[in-house]
């Protein structure tokens, strides 16, 4: 009894004892009971018995029972008003008394095997709440475990799993009539969706007209989709927004349910292996928000991420996206942001971590845009925004774009991505303007020398095949980016095709582990490098490229292949002015969110007090103290 009591929270501030007393109050509070039928305390003993009432409940409180022997609601449940469904209460008396224990389990509800777990429709959006069910074992025609239209639906500290569906939404279909999606609203917080499949999308959720609101405790992990064409293995979205802030540090462990926060381990025999998206807005945000949606905040301890996810899942190659897949429409734009995420280890046939497609606006940082709440806590890690490890079996290892998209990233940690054609980005602009900046970025250790079943035959690959001469149809600017020690077997920079533009400034491009620096091919097209370190300028040095203020030295990182910080003593130091990057580049800071430019008065500006690379050096001469750009890569 002591060790009882000591493990109990009381979320009442009254015990009563006496049942009759206790069912007149319930009653008049709207509020039923739902326990086993050996409970005399229960008003109700299955769920939609309570939902059903003539009294019209808006509070139901089930009982889960002790988790030696947990009570087994075998029943799918149909929700047309608002209300809110709580549980993880062992008897109905603890109902009653608002006693939850520490260690109570979740309500187990699971289906039939014929039809939806859940089933709502509110009609007007207004809500619907769960809080501590674990739902499993649906099958359904549209959605698995829940299917939720017109509803503002809330799944708390909960458990979606084991679930299929003939069409969409293995574990959750989430559909509203109205293209207004701020007034239907899918929520989870604390919540997983595990292991559900669909027919033909969003093996764990399918989201249309909905507004999305996942927070930092919750995940959509080991989801898939079935058919050949099929798409979303983790999410689809169609028409909708998605504010997600969850990840999680911790190693996959089967038993718990930690380790499937974030987007992780889902497959699509197609298009996006974590998440599909059409004409959708996508914030994947990796910190602590103050004033976050609906007072969501997020966190800095752990990243945003996305991981394993795999696109082209039954190899046919036709799949794109292996992390997330997005594309908007002629009126219907689309947007994918992430801030401080970790995107390791995905793959697909085109844009291992990324395909971005028509009018979509792509962006991965560091550091917070304009416009939301500004200061930044200790992030996750030293790196804070990473890239890493994705693989494409044709084009884009980390990012493919086309039609008409523009991307970004900054202060980014990009390596050991793998491709046959651009280990990093592959950019296809036939009849199309697309423009790409990157800048305050560590490229580095992309590629492996064409071994292990990728060509890696470029590392920036640019194409572009135009049928009208108009203008630069194709832009990719590169400022203060460090490019070093990775293994393209062709060239570090491929363009090809008419009406390419690439400009690199103020960079490091030390690369020879790499074949050459450029492939520079194309009509009407145009190269520029200022304020640049190169190993060599001979494949580079084309006749519509422009070549100015070289270095040829040795850009002096604290320890090549590990930490490409610069030294002191380096002579990329306060090489630059700004003039070719003011206005253009993103953000000022460096790599490490370091202001620039600090002016070392101790030695003699170059052509002004910008240093060259991601790394702004503001160490003393004497003292090398800069943590570690990498720490886990085996060269």
């Amino acid at each position: 009894m002591e060790k009882k009591l000591k493990s109990i929270i009381l979320l009442s501030g009254f015990v009563f004892v006496q049942f009759l007393l206790l069912v007149s109050v319930a009653s008049a509070g709207g509020t039923a009971y739902v326990g086993d039928s050996g409970d005399f305390q229960c008003t109700h003993n299955t769920i939609q018995s309570a939902i059903d009432d003539a009294n019209n409940f808006t509070s139901i409180l089930v009982a889960a029972g002790p988790e030696s022997n947990r009570i087994t609601y075998q029943e799918n449940l149909t929700i047309n008003r608002p209300m809110v469904l709580t549980g993880g209460y062992e008897t109905c008396g603890d109902a009653i008394s608002g006693i939850i224990y520490i260690d109570s389990p979740m309500v187990f509800l699971m289906g039939t095997g014929n039809g939806n777990v859940i089933t709502t429709n509110t009609g007007n959006g207004t809500g619907v709440d769960f809080y501590r069910f674990e739902i499993s074992n649906g099958l359904g025609n549209f959605g698995g475990a829940v299917s939720s239209t017109n509803t503002g639906l809330r799944l708390i500290n909960s458990f979606v799993h084991s679930s299929n569906t003939n069409s969409f939404g293995g574990g959750i279909y989430s559909y509203n009539d109205n293209l207004d999606t701020q007034n239907y609203q899918l929520e989870l917080r604390n919540t997983v969706v595990v292991a559900n499949q669909a027919l033909l999308g969003g093996g764990g959720i399918y989201a249309e007209n909905t507004n999305v609101l996942m927070d930092d405790d919750s995940g959509v992990s080991i989801n898939w989709v079935n058919h050949a064409n099929g798409n979303g293995g983790g999410i689809y979205l169609k028409n909708s927004r998605m504010d997600f802030y969850g990840g999680t540090n911790e190693e996959p462990n089967p038993v718990d349910i930690r380790t499937y926060r974030g987007i992780s381990q889902n497959n699509a025999p197609q298009h996006g292996g974590g998440i599909y998206a059409l004409n959708s807005y996508i914030n994947l945000l990796g910190s602590y928000y103050q004033g976050g949606q609906n007072n969501v905040f997020g966190n800095h301890f752990t990243p945003l991420n996305i991981n394993n996810n795999t696109a082209d899942s039954d190899h046919d190659n036709v799949g794109d996206g292996g992390g997330v897949y997005i594309t908007g429409g002629f009126l219907a734009p689309a947007s994918l942001r992430l801030h401080r995420a970790k995107v390791v280890n995905n793959s697909a046939w085109r844009g291992g971590a990324f395909y971005v497609g028509y009018n979509t606006t792509f962006k991965m940082q560091r550091t917070r845009d304009q416009g939301l709440v500004q200061g930044e806590n200790d992030c996750w890690s030293e790196e804070c925004s990473v890239l890493k490890g994705n693989t494409s079996n044709f084009k884009g290892g980390a990012l493919f774009v086309e039609d008409g998209a523009t991307a970004l990233i900054s202060q980014t940690h990009i390596t050991d991505n793998r491709s046959d054609y651009g280990t990093v980005l592959y950019v296809d602009s036939t009849d199309s303007v697309n423009t790409i900046n990157l800048d305050q970025n560590l490229i580095v250790h992309n590629g492996r020398d064409g071994t292990g079943g990728f060509e890696d035959r470029y590392v920036i690959d640019m194409y572009n095949n135009s049928e009208v001469i108009s203008g630069n149809d194709l832009a990719v600017n590169l400022m203060f980016n460090t490019v070093s020690d990775n293994h393209a077997t062709q060239a570090v920079f491929a363009m090809n095709g008419v009406l390419n533009y690439l400009g690199v400034f103020s960079s490091i491009i030390h690369d020879p582990t790499s074949t050459k620096l450029g492939d520079l091919f194309g009509a009407f097209s145009s190269a520029e490098f200022d304020c640049v370190n190169a190993n060599e300028t001979t494949s580079i040095g084309v006749a519509y490229a422009t070549l100015t203020r070289i270095s040829a030295d040795n850009p002096g990182f604290i320890v090549r292949n590990y930490d490409y910080h610069l030294k002191p003593t380096s002579a990329m130091k306060d090489y630059c002015d700004n003039s070719r990057t003011d206005g253009i580049v993103s953000i000022t800071n460096d790599i490490d969110d370091d202001t620039r430019a600090v002016n070392d008065t101790g030695i003699p500006d170059f052509y002004g007090a910008w240093d060259l690379g991601a790394d702004e050096n503001t160490n003393s001469h004497t003292d090398i103290t800069d943590v570690i750009f990498i720490d886990s890569f085996d060269w």
